[in-house]
């Protein structure tokens, strides 16, 4: 490591033109983070660096390194170029935030700072001052810096406390766009806190508080707040609140013979049963009441455009009061209810009511392009329900059925709605428990739609069914990327994959995890010598074992072909040198090909 740091360290002296700089988990010390800094200190050409993940600061000990978060502080103030700096996944805490945010403050270009995951509101042993301290200097940052407009704070433990430290900043800060507070601990207060920002602040246009346990009273402040107040706000992210009612079957108790159960007698068992109902009869009532406000915000909020609803366990009877307010909503373009039990909690029950709800809302809709129903126990009952909004749909472009369990039958259901369907774009239908049988129908729709441009088909055991979806994928189809890993793909497909890859317009072909040997990996590797489309590739060939050889393979390809800049045939226990010249060849590429990553940008990972 400390060779390969000094090698990069000498090639940043002497670059004068290099923009982009990713070093993300690439320099383990803080000495190398050190030797790192003072390579670039004084540049004037760098608008992005990436530091994340490399332990900086690290905070866990008794007396934090700040050497290198001295040298950030410089280079944040001093470089004019730079827009966005990622520091995220390190351990500085709040002293180390404290130098960020001073430095930041005084920068004349920075627009983004990313801090997730950085113990910003924590220091060694609690001390309280320099927690203060930290949270006193991102006040500053926030009052004098003139053009940050994105921050990013997500998986600190922030507490309500922080929010409210921060809020009368908050509400005049106009120039803060987006404010990222994921993953946190804020809680219903927290929420009610931020709810209070967004009455005055009218600058923020995108709001992400999911997984903050923010439950239904944060919810239903925050859908007032939109209702009445806000009207400046274009996208809020709330998934993994807890504020749904659906209950997921609870996994029978294991017994333990080493504990005595303890046995109550008849009218104690009726007494904790009428309290376990009660409460759950209130927390239905306290999810209904929250997702009516958010249906009254649909309704009436005509600014917000995306919504991220996804894992709060809605179900299917309050799923419905928010379909009918998307029925005439003309404001949202995506939504995501990823993992809502729209339909039940698991296989073989199934409960129509939502699904049918989320139909009408999909015919009836004018603005909707994307939708998310991933993992809601749609099965084949669903599709047949959604089918006719899906033939009468002109917006959609982006559609998620993933994890559904549809089957051959729902599969095929489903591809006769959308053969007259040109809008959809992008459509994934991952792990559905389709085999061959239902590929055939899903061959037919592709063969004849030119506008389906990205397809994800992944985990389902399809085996010899690809060879009639590659086949379909040729002229006229417009499909440009196609994910088939883990699929039961065998050498029986070779002669398919390589036509594919010769006849088609595909640029992105990703096929991991499937029983292929090397001698399919030879055929695909004759096949790209001479292809200028294809820039993305994943194949595992994982039948014989031979990795080695199928990295000289890629070796091979990769000097004879230039457009290839992402090449996987996994890799696994591969000599060093060898990998070595593999990720130089695709460097090489990157710099070469039109879709790859910009010109002087370097990463390093």
């Amino acid at each position: 490591y400390q060779r390969r740091v000094h090698g990069v360290c000498n090639a940043l002296r002497n670059n004068f033109n290099l923009t982009h700089l990713d070093l993300r988990r690439a320099v383990p010390t803080n000495t190398m983070v050190d030797q790192v800094m003072d390579a670039i200190l004084g540049s004037q050409t760098l608008i992005y660096v990436n530091l994340s993940e490399n332990n900086i600061g690290n905070m866990k000990v008794e007396e934090p390194n700040l050497g290198p978060l001295k040298k950030i502080k410089q280079f944040i103030d001093q470089c004019e170029t730079l827009q966005h700096i990622d520091l995220s996944g390190n351990i500085f805490g709040a002293a180390g935030t404290e130098l960020v945010c001073q430095g930041v403050r005084e920068s004349i270009s920075l627009k983004k700072l990313e801090l997730n995951g950085c113990y910003i509101a924590s220091a060694a042993d609690d001390d309280e001052e320099t927690i203060n301290a930290g949270m006193e200097a991102m006040k500053e940052m926030l009052i004098k810096n003139k053009f940050l407009n994105s921050l990013h704070i997500a998986g600190n433990g922030i507490k309500p406390d922080t929010i409210e430290t921060l809020s009368e900043t908050l509400k005049t800060t106009t120039r803060l766009t987006e404010l990222n507070l994921a993953n946190n601990l804020l809680g219903s207060n927290g929420a009610i806190n931020m709810s209070n920002i967004l009455k005055v602040n009218k600058g923020i246009r995108t709001l992400n508080l999911s997984d903050n346990d923010i439950h239904w009273k944060g919810v239903e402040k925050l859908a007032d707040i939109l209702t009445l107040h806000n009207r400046t706000l274009e996208c809020l992210y709330i998934q993994k609140n807890k504020f749904g009612s659906s209950l997921e079957k609870p996994l029978p108790k294991i017994p333990n013979k080493d504990e005595e159960e303890e046995e109550l007698d008849p009218e104690e068992k009726e007494e904790k049963l009428k309290e376990e109902n009660a409460k759950r009869e209130k927390e239905v009532k306290q999810s209904e009441k929250a997702i009516i406000r958010l249906s009254d915000m649909l309704r009436s909020n005509p600014i917000l455009s995306e919504l991220d609803l996804g894992f709060n366990s809605i179900g299917g009877t309050h799923i419905k009061l928010l379909a009918d307010a998307l029925k005439t909503n003309t404001s949202l373009y995506y939504v995501n209810l990823e993992r809502n039990h729209i339909c039940g909690c698991t296989t073989g029950e199934f409960d129509a009511k939502g699904i049918q709800s989320i139909a009408e809302a999909i015919q009836n809709n004018s603005s909707l392009q994307a939708i998310n129903l991933k993992w809601n126990f749609i099965q084949h009952e669903g599709i047949k329900i959604l089918s006719p909004a899906f033939s009468a749909n002109q917006t959609l472009t982006s559609l998620d059925l993933s994890k559904n369990f549809i089957g051959d039958d729902g599969l095929i259901v489903l591809c006769a709605s959308l053969m007259d369907n040109n809008q959809l774009i992008h459509m994934s239908l991952a792990s559905n428990l389709v085999t061959s049988v239902g590929s055939q129908a899903l061959s037919y729709l592709l063969s004849s739609n030119t506008k389906l441009h990205t397809l994800d088909f992944s985990d389902n055991d399809i085996q010899d069914g690809f060879q009639l979806l590659a086949d379909s994928c040729h002229p006229p189809s417009g499909i440009r990327c196609l994910d088939c890993s883990r699929c039961g793909i065998t050498d029986s497909c070779t002669d398919s994959i390589v036509a594919l890859l010769g006849q088609s317009y595909i640029n992105k072909l990703i096929m991991a995890d499937n029983n292929v040997s090397s001698n399919t990996i030879q055929a695909v590797c004759d096949c790209l010598y001479s292809n200028k489309c294809v820039d993305t590739l994943t194949i595992w060939g994982r039948q014989d074992g031979d990795n080695k050889l199928q990295a000289q393979m890629a070796s091979e390809l990769l000097q004879k072909n230039h457009n290839l800049t992402s090449l996987d045939f996994g890799f696994a226990d591969v000599p060093i040198d060898l990998t070595s010249q593999i990720e130089e060849l695709l460097r090489s590429n990157a710099k070469r090909g039109p879709r790859g990553i910009p010109r002087g940008v370097i990463r390093i990972v």
